[in-house]
């Protein structure tokens, strides 16, 4: 991009196009300068807003920069260049983030959701993250036993976290074993200050999981906390990575990762998931053994705390219940630059990227 107008120019055509979208569409949109040299934008369904800046003429001919970059940082930021050409700083309110790794006792919901959410009141964490089916235990003999141990989105162990992320201002994310109507999920929730933020259904079942539960179906959301957008996803989502792809590309900026691992891979895994998709995420584990009719299963614990380039802040014990907290920028995964040539998002090609 130019100097002198050209900064000005793409923000009043951006702001064009997007006043287009909302006259058209009815979207909610929220376009503003944003310090140090860069513009941001807001919208609820950013796919389509994406696509609607993409058709219009103008900014593919005269701006193609510019719109471009409108891909490159879903709906919270969209960085746009100084009148130096430089990119500009994408820092931000900086918050911590953490976990809770713990030993459940099977089938012992009282004392399991008490102990975790004590040990989640003391990690000293704004965003703290529990492991999956933390009030329950993981091993269900059968459905029957599983749906005398699920609680409905809200059930006991829904409210009390919410009544402690009320309490301390803090967000909570944890899973448990959900009944509904027409069974169970295992899902994951999402309690804040204000309320319950959301609930996440998991997607890939593990195991014999498939025998009891059912496939998840809400899909992968993302969430406004504080300065931050997190999504959730539940351990063995961690295989596939379309999962912290469609997180991320829905503007993501942290990954909330409960989890029962008996795999030895993902706490390595998860690295890559953030390096290749320019984000952070906090994966909580248990520890020790679930031994019962249904098998026996063996947790690695390992929970952790992974940055947008790779780095492990924290990584707990195989063996040992504990919390750890970390101060991270959320901000730094809006920045989704390999090399100053290299954007992850503004490079894909999925046309490319068919089975067909």
């Amino acid at each position: 991009m130019t100097q002198g107008r050209s900064k000005k120019d793409a923000f009043l055509m951006i702001v064009d196009a997007i006043e287009s979208l909302v006259n058209k569409r009815g979207f909610r949109v929220d376009v503003h300068p944003g310090e140090g040299g860069y513009f941001e934008v807001g919208a609820p369904d950013w796919a389509t807003l994406t696509a609607f800046l993409l058709r219009r003429q103008r900014i593919r001919s005269r701006l193609a920069l510019a719109a471009r970059m409108v891909c490159v940082i879903p709906l919270s930021q969209f960085v746009g260049r100084g009148d130096g050409g430089e990119v500009a700083d994408a820092g931000g309110v900086s918050m911590k983030l953490g976990f809770v790794q713990t030993l459940p006792v099977f089938g012992d919901v009282k004392r399991n959701v008490a102990r975790a959410l004590e040990m989640a009141a003391s990690c000293g964490a704004q965003v703290v993250v529990l492991p999956e089916l933390f009030s329950t235990g993981y091993k269900f003999a059968d459905k029957a036993e599983l749906t005398s141990l699920a609680e409905t989105a809200d059930g006991p162990t829904v409210r009390a976290a919410l009544d402690l992320a009320g309490k301390n201002g803090i967000w909570i994310c944890g899973g448990f074993a959900e009944r509904s109507n027409s069974g169970c999920f295992n899902s994951a929730f999402l309690a804040g200050p204000g309320g319950l933020v959301g609930i996440y259904r998991k997607t890939h079942l593990f195991a014999d999981e498939k025998d009891i539960f059912l496939p998840g179906d809400t899909g992968f959301q993302v969430f406004d906390v504080g300065s931050a957008r997190v999504g959730m996803m539940i351990c063995f989502d961690w295989i596939f990575p379309e999962a912290a792809r469609t997180l991320a590309l829905r503007g993501a900026d942290i990954i909330l990762h409960p989890s029962n691992l008996v795999l030895p891979h993902c706490p390595d895994a998860m690295v890559t998931r953030c390096i290749e998709n320019r984000v952070f995420a906090a994966t909580a584990d248990r520890v020790g053994s679930d031994d019962r009719a249904g098998g026996r299963a063996d947790f690695i614990g390992m929970s952790e705390i992974v940055t947008p380039d790779g780095k492990v802040l924290v990584r707990a014990s195989k063996d040992r219940e504990e919390t750890a907290a970390v101060e991270i920028d959320p901000a730094r995964a809006r920045d989704k630059r390999a090399t100053p040539q290299n954007d992850l998002f503004a490079d894909r090609r999925p046309e490319m990227y068919s089975q067909k």
